[in-house]
Formats: C-alpha cells, structure tokens, sequence
C-alpha cells in the first residue's frame, strides 16, 4: 500500500490548493499579436498559457466538447479528480485564454487568413496529442465485445453508460493505461478482471 500513497498523496494536496482559490497576476502589455492552438491538452493549454502571459491574443480550438485532452478523456476521474483538473483550466481561461471546444480544424493554412468571425492569426501551433490508439495483430480485433482501452477510457470520461455488470473482463497489457483500464471495468460492474502481459509482475511499467 506504500507505494499508492506515495503516488496519489500530491492529488490531496493539489486538491486543497484549488479549494483555497489562488489566482494568478499577471497584467502584460498586449502585442497585438494573435496566436491559434489547435489541441486543448497539456501541451496546448500550457503554450497557451505562456503566451498569454507574453502579451499575445490566444484561442485554444478542440474537435472535443470539454478541454484537457488525454488528462480528461484518457485518464479516468478516480485518478485524476475532475475538479481539480476543471479548476486549472479555469484559471488557464481566467488568464485570457479563449476556448473553441467541438471545433474541428482541418484546414490548417486558413486560420492564417481573416474570416467572417475573426481577424487572421500571425502563428498557429498543433497540439493534438496522441489519441489514436493502437490495435494488436490478434484474431478477431474487431468483435464489438473486444475494446481498446483508449476508447473505452474515452467514453467513460465522457459520461457514456457502459454496463459490464456479471462480465468476465480480460486487459492485455500492464502499463499505466491497463492498470486504469482494469479499475475502470471493476468500477464499471466486471465479476472478473484478467491482466495479461508480456512482462513479469516485477517488471510491469505500471
């Protein structure tokens, strides 16, 4: 049991500061310069933050309808708590930030170029993350009882009913993504849950 405080002791924490409410100050002359980020994860929000903080006008647009990227939709709310991490988005919008969320870009060179509803970007950066995951050269991958584990973390995250209520429920795999899996599918109602990997227990990455 060591080793899960010693992994979820900074949750409380970090919790308690988000209930205490510190904002951030910072008043920076603007550029007047515009900036668009396509991917509202880590790696958006956090240059978004930057160059807010810099003077700069930027808009964060995801095809998602809520922000954070794999840390909301890949990481299920018994791990990372939802409020917490609703929190620091706040603050990150608080900032300056604008959000675009169910917004899909898929023409990248035309937010360079004014539109209708805005003036043109002088840069854009891509954030998108990587949620496209990865099926295993195995029989029968595409039986609708067979799921990968990014999908269903995804819909779980996202608030889809998923009833495996009596289930028998194998994971292959035993990284972090199949240690959450697993606790996901006993939180979800499984009667059994199997872990299957290559590695031995004392060399699992998880």
């Amino acid at each position: 049991m060591h080793y899960q405080l010693r992994e979820y002791a900074y949750v409380p924490y970090r919790y308690a500061y988000c209930l205490v409410g510190t904002p951030f100050s910072h008043n920076p002359k603007p550029t007047g310069k515009r900036v668009a980020i396509i991917g509202a994860g880590p790696a958006g929000l956090t240059a978004a933050l930057d160059l807010v903080r810099l003077g700069h006008a930027v808009t964060v647009y995801d095809a998602l309808p809520v922000a954070g990227g794999m840390m909301r939709v890949g990481i299920p709310p018994h791990r990372l708590p939802t409020e917490l991490l609703d929190w620091e988005i706040q603050q990150i919008v608080d900032e300056g930030v604008e959000l675009r969320l169910n917004t899909w870009i898929d023409d990248v060179p035309r937010l360079l170029e004014s539109a209708p509803d805005r003036p043109a970007y002088h840069a854009v950066l891509i954030a998108t993350g990587a949620h496209q995951a990865k099926k295993l050269p195995i029989r029968n991958s595409n039986h609708p009882d067979n799921w990968l584990s990014l999908q269903l973390l995804r819909k779980v995250c996202l608030g889809e009913k998923i009833d495996l209520h009596g289930k028998k429920v194998v994971v292959l795999g035993g990284g972090n993504v199949a240690l959450d899996t697993s606790r996901t599918v006993v939180r979800l109602g499984a009667s059994e849950v199997r872990m299957a990997c290559l590695e031995s227990r004392g060399e699992m990455p998880g």
